[in-house]
């Protein structure tokens, strides 16, 4: 019993790792990887010039 409820635990840690990761961007991915033209923008500049990222392209990936 204890042991998959701990199996359980890491197949859930593993599969939130992944999903974590959202959009990938020239500065997530490799040296050489360039997004391109026509791609979904991964977020929008605020009033306070932050960047927020979009929750609807985030649940996509």
């Amino acid at each position: 019993m204890p042991l998959g409820l701990i199996t359980g635990l890491a197949r859930a840690m593993r599969r939130k790792r992944t999903s974590s990761l959202g959009i990938l961007s020239s500065k997530r991915g490799p040296r050489d990887y360039y997004k391109g033209k026509n791609c979904k923008p991964t977020g929008f500049h605020t009033r306070k010039e932050m960047v927020r990222k979009k929750q609807q392209s985030m649940e996509d990936t």
